[in-house]
């Protein structure tokens, strides 16, 4: 995790596309604001973007298969804050639970083969 130096929220969500291997989007309806300006982003910088509405009951293992698909090393997650969006906190949590859970156990590649930390943007 670095500063960006700047407190516009803009400058970090461009960073955080643009430093990280893809982009998932857990949002709850459709993307506005902050969270539209992502995907806007990640199309401006050729990063993959996954947009999964949780209300809708997405499949983690379909993301697994994405982030597999795109070599995935650092997952920018991104959506709506719990204060537009009550709720979407609990729900992205356990659905990021489910599909990063299940990865560990199947992946020969993580933090204990790798040597390697989890990195948080």
């Amino acid at each position: 995790m670095r500063e960006t130096g700047r407190a516009a929220y803009a400058v970090r969500t461009r960073l955080n596309v643009r430093e990280s291997d893809a982009t998932l989007v857990l949002t709850r309806g459709h993307p506005t604001g902050g969270t539209a300006l992502t995907i806007g982003f990640a199309a401006q910088h050729g990063r993959p973007c996954r947009v999964l509405d949780l209300d809708i009951d997405p499949d983690p293992d379909a993301v697994r298969g994405w982030l597999d698909s795109h070599r995935v090393r650092v997952l920018n997650v991104a959506g709506p804050r719990e204060s537009t969006s009550p709720g979407i906190y609990g729900m992205a949590a356990e659905f990021l639970r489910r599909v990063l859970s299940d990865r560990r156990r199947s992946s020969p590649v993580g933090p204990a083969a790798t040597g390697r930390h989890t990195e948080v943007r």
